[in-house]
């Protein structure tokens, strides 16, 4: 609606004209962002089971690697959610565990042995027995009764128990290599060095000689380094078994 005043012209908007046009405004934008959310979740869901079909590939396509990996990773986040409830205790000679007084001092580095160890049986122990495990099942089905029941049975009665000693055997050993590490890498910087040497020292000469002596003839070359090897790993056994004791002196 507009009118004129002495040359001037005004205009003026109905307000319920303008109030309905913000309010289709206000649906419009509504609707909009439905349908953005609607579209990122569709495109997120997609992108999952692309993500699925491929892992499902890989386990038909690579098995054995694939449920190595996957059995690492599932075992570290197991373990890395158990951190929050982990306490370092020690065991006494009696038997009774007892809280370590500073835990902050080997904390981090207790909780980061613990991860690692389960990592490390997840990939090399759990993930590769429980493959082969699966696969001996498969291979004698025609022999095995198919029931769900009894491969449960034969599962917890005759894999289960040597898998379980393996696996804490494995996260002990694994853990203690781990805790140990820097004290190791110490120890390694020193032999390191003499090590270097005396293969200067050894595997140039031994190398010359043996091809030297036997010329072309493979089966005596090969026969030799293996006597050079044996001689070379006995020298460095006897390094570091001097250099334990000398340490625990």
């Amino acid at each position: 609606m507009s009118f004129r005043i002495q040359g001037e012209s005004f205009r003026f908007e109905d307000e319920s004209s303008s109030s309905s046009n913000g309010g289709n405004d206000d649906e419009n934008s509504q609707d909009d962002s439905v349908s953005a959310t609607a579209t990122a979740i569709a495109a997120t869901n997609a992108r999952f089971q692309n993500m699925i079909q491929s892992y499902l590939n890989r386990l038909e396509d690579a098995p054995l690697v694939t449920k190595s990996i996957t059995c690492a990773l599932v075992s570290a986040f197991g373990a890395l959610l158990s951190l929050p409830f982990h306490s370092p205790r020690i065991r006494s000679s009696s038997g009774i565990h007892h809280s370590l007084k500073n835990p902050e001092s080997s904390s981090a580095l207790t909780k980061a042995s613990e991860v690692c160890a389960f990592a490390v049986y997840g990939g090399l122990v759990g993930g590769p027995l429980t493959h082969c495990w699966t696969k001996w099942l498969e291979r004698h089905a025609d022999i095995l009764p198919q029931s769900t029941s009894w491969n449960i049975l034969m599962d917890q009665l005759i894999a289960q128990p040597p898998m379980l000693f393996l696996m804490h055997l494995t996260l002990d050993m694994a853990g203690a290599a781990v805790r140990e590490a820097p004290s190791a890498w110490n120890r390694s910087l020193e032999r390191t060095g003499q090590s270097v040497v005396a293969s200067w020292r050894f595997w140039p000469a031994a190398v010359y000689l043996i091809l030297y002596m036997f010329k072309k003839r493979k089966e005596k070359i090969t026969i030799a380094m293996n006597l050079c090897g044996i001689y070379w790993m006995n020298k460095i056994a006897r390094q570091r078994s001097e250099t334990l004791i000398t340490t625990s002196t």
